[in-house]
């Protein structure tokens, strides 16, 4: 993992979190979770149990790719390390953070599948300058990855 790769998933971590926060604070008390063919929500959870659970399927998904990119680029070199090796290391810190980025769209369609007073841009207007500074965040990444091969 070069410096590049950790600084950027970083970035995507925080924002992710900043996000998560963000989605909390403007959530009912229960979250619709699973939506029918007719648009209607079918089940629903606590504000906490959203909360931990988002919490922790982040910090489950991070600490897995952390350690897997982790273990490629640490692995041992008997006469030099295969390419596909070197490769797939990076790839993974690049595919968490598409991870990460993918998390915060998906907090911000629940945010607005769940408040049902005010239209659906209305009730994300508040994430307006974060997704798409999340996409540009997403894009430098992958850019960078891809001049490092």
């Amino acid at each position: 993992m070069n410096k590049m790769h950790s600084f950027f998933w970083g970035i995507t971590l925080l924002l992710t979190v900043v996000v998560l926060l963000s989605v909390y604070g403007f959530m009912p008390y229960e979250v619709g979770i699973n939506v029918d063919g007719a648009g209607k929500i079918t089940d629903y959870v606590s504000k906490s149990q959203f909360f931990y659970g988002s919490l922790l399927f982040i910090f489950v998904a991070n600490v897995t790719f952390y350690f897997f990119g982790r273990t490629l680029s640490n692995s041992p070199v008997r006469q030099s390390k295969p390419a596909f090796i070197e490769a797939l290391s990076g790839w993974v810190f690049v595919f968490n953070g598409l991870v990460n980025l993918i998390m915060c769209i998906s907090l911000v369609v629940l945010a607005g599948l769940n408040v049902t007073t005010t239209p659906f841009f209305e009730r994300i207007s508040f994430l307006a300058y974060g997704v798409p500074a999340l996409f540009g965040v997403g894009v430098v990444w992958l850019l960078t990855a891809l001049r490092k091969r």
